[in-house]
């Protein structure tokens, strides 16, 4: 048994354990969930600075292409009829030229400008381009090349004009590598439309290398990093292809990634796993060109702080539980000393010893609590010596008076038998009966009230022998049976034939608490039936568990009274059996009697439906031979019994 001492610490220690990790449960997730936001918040950061930026160079484009196409359309006030007049049309390109291979100059990457005009009309090499010459950085004319060479629908050579002519709107190309420049370009270009009238197009080509490096500058938490693909897959940029790669050339696997990864929402923070097996969280951003560029660090890098905050989170409530123990065992310890002390005296009173004293002299609730229980030891020794007393008074009175009055009762019951022998007169021989009933009641109650005397007393004594089950059950049957019959109930036996047939226990005690609960139950039924019923609820080595239930259709207890059916002199449920006579102490000696066999009586009744009274107790195995079908033992029959099997 622990000591209060060891429960208080125990309780305490357990609470704290239980603050301790129900405030590292909800710091960890709240932590967590914090943590996870900031981290969001940092690669949306990161992806927005990083996108800008990587924006300003395609603006920049987009605003040198947008200056050439105003200049170009305010010229038209110049060269009205440029469109018409060859020498018109030669000057205004000249201007146009002169001014466009100025903002080509100035624009950052730019690898070549050009105006293009509608070849159906002004033949298939009409317009000017011009391109960087990469060793000197200056820029030259180049050959136009000859529309007539291929058909309309060969995007790959004049997609560039047809393409944005067709659209009607700027436009961003898909990326191409310039195989005389051995560079890969990209293309803004604008249709150029004047009174209704498709002219041509204005466009600059532009060098992905300053794209490229741009997005190799990215850089997130320690090693994350972003990619550059477009949206049919194929990659611009990553560390590990910093020159590109189509789609075409990817491997299933590097396919099946980008894939995926371009099906994932725009803008929204997402886990994934990248090439290599580790886990990421990733952000897609759509550039101005409509390129997407993807910004990721790896996961293990964004959680280290939180896991730093954990094991310092850690650390702190292991030394605040520990402290918190210390603390407790140091404040039990001074409160359980005297209450050890207390403890110690009480044990002595418990054992009748009252000669040692209390002595405390704290002023606090113990103090309180030690003068009071001296004061109560006082009263109590006064108190047991009086109750000492009455109660061997009253055990002598009891059993005293059960033997005076079994001697009387003996004589008056064999004297009615006698007189039952020699008369032939049939109505003096039905009260001879009555005499007997009345008698052999009040018998039984002078015995109850005699084993009760001796429960009381601490007398009574179990003492196990050998027994037949079958002979125990039979004498059962045929005590209540006559009872049974007589106020038409119908008495049922349901016994387990695996049962074995010889045990060892005190039958006259099972017997008397069984023999209770039938007239008990015979007590209180008025129309229905009885059923006994025993079974084999297990066999452990040399004993076996006998399951013995009575079970009846009488007035059942109500749930108010069910706590009160083993008090003694006690009956329940009055207004529904004021004509029963008795003790009312049957249950009561059944249920200490089985105490002493180490069972319990258990009790389960529905008012209105009626009663099942239930124990288990275990018995030696004399002789494991099945008891058999009861109901076909010729020597054991009753007329008002039946079995159930």
């Amino acid at each position: 048994m622990r000591s209060i001492q060891t429960k208080i610490i125990l309780m305490i220690s357990g609470l704290m354990l239980v603050m301790v990790a129900a405030f590292l449960l909800i710091s960890t997730i709240r932590t967590n969930a914090i943590l996870n936001d900031d981290s969001d918040r940092i690669l949306l950061s990161a992806a927005d600075y990083y996108v800008n930026d990587i924006d300003d160079y395609f603006r920049s484009t987009e605003q040198s292409v947008v200056s050439m196409y105003n200049y170009a359309v305010k010229r038209t006030e110049i060269h009205p009829d440029f469109l018409n007049d060859k020498g018109e049309k030669s000057r205004y390109t000249t201007e146009i030229s002169g001014l466009a291979k100025s903002i080509a100059e100035n624009t950052r990457g730019a690898m070549a400008v050009y105006l293009r005009y509608n070849p159906d009309d002004f033949g298939p090499t009409s317009g000017f381009w011009y391109t960087i010459r990469l060793k000197d950085n200056t820029w030259v004319t180049s050959i136009l090349t000859d529309m007539s060479l291929y058909d309309k629908d060969d995007l790959e050579h004049v997609g560039w004009y047809y393409v944005p002519v067709k659209k009607g709107s700027p436009i961003w190309m898909d990326p191409y590598h310039n195989a005389n420049m051995d560079v890969d370009m990209i293309s803004y270009i604008i249709p150029y439309f004047y009174n209704g009238y498709t002219v041509g197009i204005l466009g600059m080509d532009i060098s992905l290398d300053l794209l490229k490096e741009s997005v190799s500058k990215v850089s997130v938490y320690e090693s994350g990093r972003a990619f550059l693909v477009d949206k049919k897959g194929n990659l611009i940029y990553h560390e590990d292809y910093p020159d590109g790669m189509s789609r075409d050339k990817l491997s299933e696997r590097e396919k099946n990634y980008y894939g995926d990864i371009l099906q994932t929402r725009e803008d929204t923070v997402n886990i994934c796993t990248d090439l290599h097996g580790v886990k990421q969280k990733l952000i897609l951003k759509e550039l101005r060109n409509g390129m997407i560029l993807g910004v990721y660090a790896p996961l293990n890098e964004i959680r280290q702080p939180q896991h730093t905050l954990q094991q310092q989170q850690l650390l702190v409530a292991v030394i605040i539980l520990f402290s918190a123990i210390l603390s407790c065992l140091i404040l039990v310890r001074t409160i359980i000393a005297p209450l050890k002390k207390m403890t110690a005296v009480a044990e002595h009173y418990a054992e009748g010893d009252f000669s040692e004293e209390m002595s405390a002299g704290r002023k606090d609730e113990v103090g309180v609590l030690s003068r009071s229980l001296q004061t109560m030891s006082h009263s109590l020794k006064e108190q047991i010596e009086k109750t000492g007393a009455a109660s061997r008074s009253k055990s002598a009175f009891l059993a005293g008076m059960s033997h005076e009055l079994k001697t009387p009762i003996n004589s008056i019951l064999s004297m009615n038998d006698l007189i039952y022998s020699e008369t032939e007169d049939e109505f003096i021989r039905e009260h001879c009966r009555d005499i007997r009933a009345a008698g052999t009641t009040l018998l039984s109650m002078i015995n109850s009230i005699l084993d009760f005397s001796r429960l009381e007393d601490g007398r009574m004594e179990i003492n196990p022998k050998n027994y037949e089950l079958a002979v125990m059950i039979q004498y059962l049957v045929n005590s209540v049976s006559e009872r049974a019959k007589e106020k038409g109930i119908r008495l049922y036996t349901d016994i387990d034939g695996s049962l074995p047939s010889v045990l060892n226990g005190d039958d006259v005690r099972i017997t008397q608490i069984i023999m209770n609960l039938l007239t008990n139950a015979v007590k209180y039924t008025k129309k229905g039936s009885i059923t006994l019923s025993m079974t084999n609820a297990g066999i452990t080595g040399k004993n076996v568990s006998l399951a013995v239930k009575v079970k009846d259709t009488g007035t059942g207890i109500k749930k108010e009274d069910m706590d009160r059916i083993f008090d003694s002199f006690t009956r329940v449920g009055e207004e529904d059996n004021s004509g029963n006579e008795g003790t009312w102490i049957g249950l009561s000696i059944a249920s200490r009697l089985l105490s002493m066999m180490n069972s319990r009586l258990n009790v389960y009744s529905e008012y209105g439906e009626g009663s099942e009274f239930s124990f288990v107790i275990r018995q030696g195995m004399v002789d494991k031979t099945p008891v058999g079908d009861f109901s076909k033992r010729s020597s054991f029959s009753s007329t008002n019994t039946s079995s159930k099997n």
